[in-house]
C-alpha cells in the first residue's frame, strides 16, 4: 500500500521529469504526457486495457497509460461492500407466508474476475442474495427461522460463497434482519399462544385440585390409622387390665393357699377338710361336723 508521503514524492518526481522534458517535447508533448497519468487510490486496484484488451492490473499510486483512447484504466474498489437486501416475501417449510430482509457484506478479492467473469457484479450480488435467501428459508419452519438465525446466516454465507467465488469475490457475512409473518399467520399464532396459555392454566388448576384431594385423602388415611391405632391400644389396654386382674386374683388365691398351708402344717386331713368346706360354700352346701367322730356332714342347700 502506498502512503501519502510516498505518493507525493513519486508525483513530485514525475512532475519534475515533465518539467525537465518540457523544452524538448513542447506543449503538445506535455499535454499528452499529463493526459496519460492516472491516480489509483489505496483502496483500489486498476485494470488496464489497450485497444479494449486487458493488459495488466495496476497497483495503487500514480500510473501512466496510453493516451488518446488507446489505453483505458478501470478502478475496482477493494474495500468491504455492504448490500441491504430489501424486504421480500418468502414461503416457509410449512407453507406459511412471511416477509424478510437481510444485510450482506462482501469484498472483491480478484479484480480481474470481478470485472470480466460477471456482468456488473455490484448489482448481481444483491439479486443472487435475494434468491439464496428465499431458497434457504424455504427449508426452515417459521419457528426454526426465528430460533436458528445463526445457523441460517452461516448457511446463507456458505451458499453465496460457493456461487460468487468464481467471480473473484468473498462473502464476509450475511445477517438475517427481520422475519415478519403475514397478518393471517400472526392471528393464527396468537390464537395458538392463547390456547396454549389456557391449556397450561387448566393443567395448573387440575394439578392444584389433585394436590388438594391427595392432601385430604392422606388426612383421612392418617385419621383412620389414628382411630385404628386408638382401638388397638384400647383393646390392648383392656386385655392387659384383664390379665393383670386375673394375675392379681391368682396371686391372692396363691397367697391364701400358702397361708392355709402354713396354718395346717402336719395335719393334711384338716387342710383337706378345709378345702372341701371352701368348695362346698361356693356350691351353697352346708357342712356339719360331728364332734365325737371328728367327721363332717354335708347338707346340700340347693333348691
Amino acid at each position: 500500500m502506498i502512503t501519502t508521503k510516498r505518493f507525493v514524492r513519486k508525483f513530485s518526481t514525475a512532475m519534475q521529469v515533465i518539467y525537465d522534458t518540457l523544452p524538448m517535447t513542447g506543449t503538445i508533448g506535455t499535454i499528452t504526457l499529463l493526459s496519460s497519468l492516472r491516480v489509483i487510490r489505496p483502496n483500489q486496484k486498476g485494470l488496464v486495457e489497450m485497444f479494449g484488451k486487458y493488459t495488466r492490473t495496476a497497483e495503487p499510486g500514480l500510473r501512466a497509460i496510453w493516451p488518446f483512447g488507446i489505453g483505458r484504466l478501470e478502478r475496482i474498489p477493494m474495500d468491504m461492500h455492504k448490500v441491504e437486501i430489501p424486504e421480500q416475501s418468502i414461503i416457509t417449510k410449512e407453507q406459511l407466508n412471511a416477509t424478510v430482509d437481510a444485510v450482506a457484506y462482501y469484498r472483491v478479492k480478484d479484480p480481474y474476475k470481478a470485472r470480466y467473469h460477471v456482468d456488473d457484479y455490484a448489482n448481481t450480488v444483491p439479486t443472487l442474495t435475494q434468491t439464496t435467501l428465499r431458497n434457504v428459508l424455504g427449508t426452515f419452519t417459521l419457528s426454526e427461522a426465528n430460533s436458528q438465525r445463526q445457523n441460517i446466516n452461516a448457511q446463507l454465507r456458505r451458499e453465496l460463497e460457493g456461487q460468487i467465488s468464481d467471480w473473484g469475490m468473498e462473502v464476509i457475512s450475511v445477517e438475517l434482519q427481520q422475519i415478519i409473518p403475514s397478518r393471517r399467520v400472526q392471528e393464527s399464532m396468537n390464537n395458538i399462544i392463547i390456547a396454549e396459555q389456557e391449556k397450561i392454566a387448566a393443567e395448573n388448576r387440575a394439578h392444584a385440585v389433585e394436590i388438594d384431594a391427595d392432601g385430604k385423602k392422606r388426612a383421612e388415611v392418617k385419621k383412620a390409622e389414628g382411630s385404628a391405632q386408638a382401638v388397638t391400644l384400647n383393646a390392648q389396654a383392656q386385655a392387659e387390665a384383664i390379665r393383670l386382674n386375673a394375675q392379681a386374683q391368682a396371686d391372692a388365691m396363691r397367697l391364701k393357699y400358702d397361708t392355709a398351708n402354713e396354718c395346717f402344717v402336719g395335719d393334711a386331713k384338716d387342710l383337706e377338710r378345709l378345702q372341701t368346706t371352701v368348695e362346698s360354700l361356693r356350691n351353697n352346701t352346708v357342712v356339719l361336723m360331728d364332734k365325737g367322730q371328728q367327721t363332717w356332714n354335708l347338707l346340700n342347700l340347693k333348691n
